[in-house]
């Protein structure tokens, strides 16, 4: 499987026995400053690595074949060879190991770790082979993960801890296959080609991503986990913004219905933090981000109001903390409809979006003022939730006046709208 955008392991809610969860208990302080491109850390396991050690390692390392009672799927018994420590630190500085596998080879690589993190373990050969690969404590008695990968593929990341372990390799055919690891202090979480650390909380049963938003826009964030997980939008002290949102568990039918994804409007330069959280049994966690840039917004006030030029499309952001935005439009003619349609369809906003109109008086005592369009005594407008898209028609007949549309957030929102004036 191709190595996902953001792997996560609900470390904290596991089994304290690391001989049956090997990744369990990973306590890594989240990153506190900017989130950096690719941050990754490399362990240095053996100072004293030699090229020696490793060409030993990986070509003629001391075979401790034995004949395994358990057969493979060919039936032939396993022969099992483990390599010298110094390729664990190879594999974990960035170097590949080429190695050439026999049905029966299993090979034993030891890796150590001086902190806790995530590793990952990909290929780089264009053989049709598969790959079979497993974490294994050093003991050899448990595994933190077993995958099984194709040509230019990468397993999932996965914690580990301060300690000794080994991987396993097999291959399904007789093959040279060349592999590589990637050790990473924390999590990756990808928006675009801009990827960010995510790290854990000591004492807190739920992982936290800082993100700066690099533009102003729609965030949507996908669960790509065959389990349900939940989420919420929060400052930077942790504070959320909106309800937390439970996305449902992937799959063609959640992903076409958008019950996997949840939408936030955010700001260009703010750091935010998103809060994700499992239940216990959920071991692995994929998310996928996108940014879409909505960066026109409403004037701040009816004096400020934007105005709105005929056939234009306006993308705003929709903010839990911001105040209310302001729109402007004229009507000069009285032998046609006017529309102004406002729009959060295809966008999962959290919350709900107010719109409502008014008109500025040019008679009588109230001249000049600015009020509400009022029809029954109900002021002209709505309340919506996400995925609506609405249309305010300003009759025909209706007085030529200049009209405003104020648009705020309702139920602390979050997320974005477009307006268009027909």
């Amino acid at each position: 499987t191709s190595t996902p955008s953001l792997i996560a392991t609900a470390s904290d809610n596991a089994s304290a026995d690391s001989s049956k969860d090997a990744s369990s208990n990973a306590t890594t302080e989240v990153a506190s400053a900017n989130a950096t491109t690719e941050a990754q850390a490399t362990t240095q396991a053996s100072a004293n690595a030699t090229t020696e050690a490793k060409e030993t390692a990986s070509g003629n390392a001391s075979a401790n074949a034995s004949s395994d009672a358990s057969a493979n799927a060919s039936g032939e018994p396993l022969v099992e060879t483990t390599l010298g420590s110094g390729l664990g630190v190879a594999l974990l500085d960035g170097e590949s190991l080429e190695l050439d596998f026999s049905v029966a080879d299993v090979y034993y690589v030891p890796v150590q770790f001086t902190g806790a993190g995530y590793i990952s373990v990909s290929r780089t050969d264009k053989v049709k082979a598969k790959m079979n690969v497993s974490l294994l404590n050093a003991e050899k008695t448990s595994s933190s993960f077993d995958e099984t990968i194709a040509k230019k593929e990468s397993t999932e990341q996965f914690a580990v801890k301060a300690t000794d372990y080994y991987l396993k390799l097999s291959s399904t055919s007789n093959s040279k296959l060349i592999i590589a690891c990637k050790f990473n202090k924390g999590l990756l979480f990808s928006v675009g080609t801009n990827k960010y650390n995510l790290g854990i909380h000591k004492a807190s049963k739920a992982f936290y991503l800082e993100y700066t938003a690099k533009k102003t826009g729609y965030f949507a964030v996908e669960n790509m986990t065959a389990k349900k997980v939940s989420i919420v939008l929060c400052n930077s002290s942790k504070k959320a913004y909106v309800k937390t949102i439970s996305l449902a568990a992937y799959s063609s039918k959640n992903h076409k219905d958008k019950k996997t994804i949840a939408g936030f409007g955010v700001k260009k330069g703010v750091t935010y933090l998103i809060k994700l959280k499992t239940a216990k049994n959920v071991k692995k966690v994929s998310l996928k981000g996108s940014l879409t840039a909505y960066t026109t917004v409403g004037g701040k006030s009816f004096k400020k109001a934007k105005s709105l030029a005929s056939k234009t499309t306006y993308k705003a952001t929709l903010n839990p903390d911001s105040k209310p935005e302001y729109y402007t439009f004229k009507k000069t003619t009285m032998g046609t409809d006017l529309d102004i349609t406002v729009s959060t369809k295809g966008l999962k906003n959290q919350g709900t979006i107010k719109v409502y109109l008014y008109y500025k008086e040019t008679l009588g005592k109230n001249k000049g003022k600015i009020l509400p369009v009022k029809i029954n005594g109900k002021h002209f407008g709505f309340t919506e939730k996400a995925d609506y898209t609405n249309y305010m028609k300003i009759p025909y007949n209706w007085p030529n006046r200049t009209y405003y549309l104020k648009v705020s957030n309702s139920s602390k929102s979050t997320g974005c709208y477009t307006i268009k004036k027909s």
